[in-house]
């Protein structure tokens, strides 16, 4: 059985509509009656969703999205802050994905933008939670885990969120990237990384290393967080062109990341700063991919050059 199949027919689309939506309710049932083994479930939410939307036409999605919404908070009447926390970004997480397909936006930006979305709905809805149970719904999740007692573990909370969102996203993205081509879909791979992400990923390492000068560290920690997930994405890009000298870069990148955490953590006793030290790194890689950039329009001014001639 294929995971996709288009539903062209209106029948079809309503019949897969109905299944998904029971889909939903089901998996945002178990999250929530499933307080620890439910949050397993809550990784195919996303997934769930993007396969979905890709596989019916978009003038379906608001009574997928209204029926999802309203049938998980009818099936958990008493307590509906999972629906809002957690099936809720699903739902958007899968429409953004969906979209960067169709515009065909290079995978791995795209991944980055699905995981974005997926954070920024979940903190908007936190303040919504807190107001509605008067309760603190980041505490909650603490001791859901029996985390809460950690020292300094609130300072890394919103890191943390924000790598489980990527964690969920790469599960879409794995699933969903080679199957994409059977369904009449491509997803673009770019030789060379996105200047948006390199820019995007050096602005918010510079922020990481500013906010951590200033102490604060719940922010320096979450945009350590997201440029730790572009760092990979820039890293994978920089490795498949297999040119030794970039390798040999990146290595030393890494090295020198490295050494500066190690001698920065052994004259400062505040270790949560030296942590953040390692910012870097993804600073480095964006060089490195500049440099790569200056190269390859070199090699293609010479090569205009000697056509010319």
């Amino acid at each position: 059985m294929k995971v996709f199949s288009k539903r062209e027919k209106p029948k079809e689309s309503i019949a897969l509509t109905a299944f998904v939506v029971t889909l939903n309710v089901i998996l945002n049932a178990a999250n929530t009656y499933l307080p620890f083994i439910g949050y397993f479930f809550v990784l195919f939410l996303p997934l769930v969703s993007t396969i979905y939307v890709l596989s019916t036409k978009l003038k379906y999605y608001p009574i997928y999205f209204i029926a999802s919404m309203a049938l998980a908070i009818l099936t958990t009447p008493l307590n509906f802050s999972n629906t809002l926390l957690y099936l809720l970004p699903s739902l958007i997480s899968g429409l953004v994905y969906a979209a960067c397909v169709n515009g065909k936006i290079d995978a791995q930006l795209s991944y980055f933008y699905c995981v974005i979305v997926m954070f920024l709905t979940e903190i908007l809805v936190i303040p919504l939670l807190n107001f509605v149970y008067s309760t603190d719904t980041i505490e909650n999740i603490l001791t859901i885990f029996a985390i809460n007692d950690l020292e300094n573990v609130h300072i890394f909370i919103y890191a943390v969120i924000y790598l489980v969102n990527a964690l969920k996203e790469y599960f879409v993205y794995l699933v969903t990237k080679d199957e994409l081509e059977k369904f009449s879909y491509k997803m673009e791979e770019t030789q060379c990384c996105s200047v948006h992400l390199l820019v995007m990923t050096l602005v918010l390492s510079l922020m990481t290393l500013t906010f951590g000068f200033i102490k604060l560290y719940d922010f320096a920690f979450l945009f350590m967080a997201i440029t730790f997930i572009s760092s990979i994405l820039i890293m994978y890009k920089l490795l498949r062109l297999h040119k030794i000298y970039i390798n040999l870069l990146v290595a030393l990148a890494f090295i020198l990341s490295w050494f500066s955490y190690v001698i920065h953590a052994q004259f400062h006793e505040e270790y949560t700063f030296s942590l953040i030290v390692l910012s870097i790194f993804p600073i480095l890689l964006v060089i490195i991919s500049v440099i790569k950039y200056i190269n390859q329009l070199i090699s293609l001014r010479v090569a205009g050059e000697e056509k010319t001639q």
